[in-house]
């Protein structure tokens, strides 16, 4: 049946003679032609980046929680894990040191960030936290979909309404066309009741001509001590530039050094550096010039990489046993000490100087662009600059590992 109503965002008014379609089992809704077209503009949908507001308000509180989100949508092809890609940066508004974060996902790969922890999932090293489980009745989303405000994202909303639809628990109410302050919109209402008590009152509203988010409103467990209303106002300026961004870990980087390198708590990129090639930089030496090497570009002899922090506890006994490796090949080989320290005075003190050797300050953004996230690290490189094994840590062993797999790489 057919009934006219009002639709609230924030108790104003904002729905102006809005027709909302409403049957008993929701198949009125369901199956109307404008929310199908809806539902796959939102799947279809590849790129995506937009700006929006989202508020938070609770009786408690003597004013609202307000986020800043910036959303970037990207395609993933035949990925069984996501319907899309994402970039997602927040921040908390008014407050003097506001803190902020940031979550991404992409082939099986989820990073999130937030006060002084970096975390990160990875399918190939553990596929079960991407795993939805059911616990108690309750259907939990795999981690790359429990990221902070990842719900807003236009593929996102997609499954969320499709499960919506599948849910017995759900009343809904569909409006077509209507005005929202002077906007064309298209409207859904689903209020969610269980055990006859109204659990939680949605709205979700699109414009009308691009069928993109533009404005979101939530009641959860109204009327009740715990009641929380959030609301979310997209930017409205939702562009397509997303795709001249290829977004991977090397992207990530980029756009976050200072997070990777000081917060990073996984040893995943530097234990899958093996069969890559050795990353580009430029640091000063202990020496006082400067090494810069390309990456792609070939060294005169095999390599060691040793990164190393200043403040290490063992990078005495680590140095020695290096050296002793390095001089039992049978073969010219160089060493390579990058330290993450400035202070060159404590540098040399630690590493001293030898010949075939070169000793590096500052190297924390080689270490960064290695995914090191621990020290000490011994990188073990061939002529052509192909990283061919890595060794992390300090053990009694070292000498012997390291003469080990380093004569293996002569070419």
């Amino acid at each position: 049946m057919m009934k006219i109503t009002k639709f609230l965002l924030v108790s104003v008014p904002l729905l102006i003679a809005s027709s909302f379609y409403v049957s008993a089992d929701n198949s009125d809704v369901i199956n109307n032609q404008k929310f199908r077209e809806l539902l796959s503009r939102l799947n279809d949908l590849s790129y995506y980046s937009d700006s929006v507001k989202f508020v938070v308000g609770m009786p408690q509180l003597s004013e609202d929680i307000v986020y800043q989100v910036d959303l970037n949508q990207f395609p993933a092809t035949d990925d069984p894990l996501s319907p899309c890609s994402y970039l997602i940066n927040w921040s908390m508004t008014g407050r003097e040191d506001p803190p902020f974060g940031f979550s991404a996902y992409f082939d099986g790969n989820h990073y999130r960030y937030s006060g002084s922890r970096l975390q990160e999932y990875h399918w190939t090293w553990d596929s079960i936290p991407f795993m939805p489980n059911e616990l108690k009745g309750i259907n939990s989303q795999g981690i790359h979909k429990t990221a902070q405000f990842v719900d807003l994202l236009p593929s996102m909303i997609a499954e969320k309404l499709s499960d919506i639809m599948s849910d017995p628990n759900y009343r809904l109410s569909f409006s077509s066309d209507t005005l929202v302050n002077g906007t064309k919109c298209t409207a859904l209402r689903a209020t969610m009741i269980i055990n006859g008590v109204t659990a939680s009152e949605q709205e979700y509203i699109f414009d009308a001509s691009t069928l993109l988010p533009y404005r979101l409103h939530f009641e959860n467990s109204p009327g009740s001590i715990s009641e929380q209303t959030v609301d979310v106002y997209f930017g409205n300026n939702a562009v397509s530039r997303s795709n001249l961004i290829e977004l991977n870990e090397d992207y990530l980087v980029s756009v976050y050094p200072d997070i990777f390198a000081n917060f990073r708590e996984s040893n995943f990129k530097i234990e899958n550096l093996s069969g890559t090639k050795f990353p580009s930089f430029a640091l000063p030496t202990l020496a006082g010039d400067r090494l810069s090497y390309r990456q792609g570009d070939s060294f005169k002899s095999p390599v060691i990489v040793a990164l190393l922090d200043p403040d290490g506890g063992f990078n005495a006994d680590y140095i020695t046993s290096v050296r002793n490796a390095m001089a039992s090949l049978p073969y010219p080989a160089e060493i390579i000490w990058a330290f993450t320290g400035t202070n060159p005075d404590r540098i040399e003190e630690q590493v001293g100087q030898a010949a075939g050797e070169t000793v590096l300050i500052n190297a924390k953004g080689l270490a960064r662009d290695c995914g090191v996230s621990s020290f000490p690290v011994a990188i073990m490189v061939a002529k052509n600059g192909m990283v061919r094994d890595i060794i992390l840590g300090f053990n009694n062993g070292l000498t012997t590992d390291i003469l080990q797999k380093m004569a293996l790489i002569n070419d």
